[in-house]
Parts: structure tokens; sequence; C-alpha cells
């Protein structure tokens, strides 16, 4: 199972204007290529499941969302369960050098059709607690993973 990640990307609308030509660094010398790895990284970073009060209707609150999400997931409902859902968002976090949380959670989806489908986010930046998430309408099965610290 692939599921579909989202990208986020920042765009700067800046553009660079140079008063003068500037010469170019030489090239560098040619690097052979890094072997190719069959394995995904994986941290040594350990995690534990964050107990968040029930109903777990939770999502990510302003703390970490948009500016801390280092990548999103989702997927069709039918295809995972809570407990597997869960298991790849953490397996993401593990796999992505200087993830300190992950949430998985269902929810409608904002476009067509209007049907429940599980989303997932890996965030940047450390541990994250209670205090981190929100309560979110229509959303499900919510479960979070943060760095022990």
């Amino acid at each position: 199972m692939n599921p579909t990640t989202i990208s986020l990307t920042l765009l700067s609308l800046s553009p660079f204007i140079l008063a003068s030509p500037m010469p170019l660094p030489a090239d560098p010398p040619p690097t052979s290529p890094a072997p190719p790895t069959t394995k995904p990284k994986t941290s040594t970073t350990t995690y534990h499941q964050l107990k968040l009060p029930d109903p777990q209707n939770w999502n990510a609150g302003k703390s970490l969302f948009p500016g801390r999400v280092m990548a999103g997931y989702h997927e069709d409902y039918e295809k995972f369960t809570k407990d597997s859902w869960s298991k790849y968002m953490l397996q993401k976090c593990q796999e992505s050098e200087g993830c300190g949380s992950a949430d998985a959670y269902s929810a409608i989806n904002s476009g067509t059709p209007k049907v429940r489908v599980w989303f997932g986010y890996t965030y940047s930046g450390g541990a994250t607690t209670e205090k981190d998430f929100v309560r979110g309408p229509g959303v499900e099965d919510s479960v979070v993973w943060t760095m022990d610290s």
C-alpha cells in the first residue's frame, strides 16, 4: 500500500536582481553517487503513543499545522484500520530525519466525494503534548505518536 503524499511547498515571490554579472564558481570535482539502499532510513529516536482524552477526535493545532508539517498523507478509509494506519504513520516518522511527532486520524474529505478518508502528518520540532492538538469536527480514530524526551 502506498498512500498518496501531500507535498507542501513554500514559494518565494521575491526575484533576485543582480546589478552586474558575477563569475560562477568552478565546477566541483565529480563524485560517485551513493550506493542504492534497499531499506528506508530508520531513525534511532524512540516514540510513544500520546494518550489523549476520549473521544478520539483530535488533530493538529496551530502550534503544529502548518508550520511544523514535514509531510502529509491520505488514503482510502477501507484500505486501513485505525491500528494499521497509526503504525504506518509511525513508520513514516521513524523514516524521516528530524521527525518529532506524527498523527493519524480519519475525517470527511473536503473535496468530492464527501467520504471518510485517512489522514496523517509528520511534524518536526521535537516532542509534542496534548496542548499541541485540538478537537476537530468530523475527526475520528485519532492516534498521536511523539518522540521520547
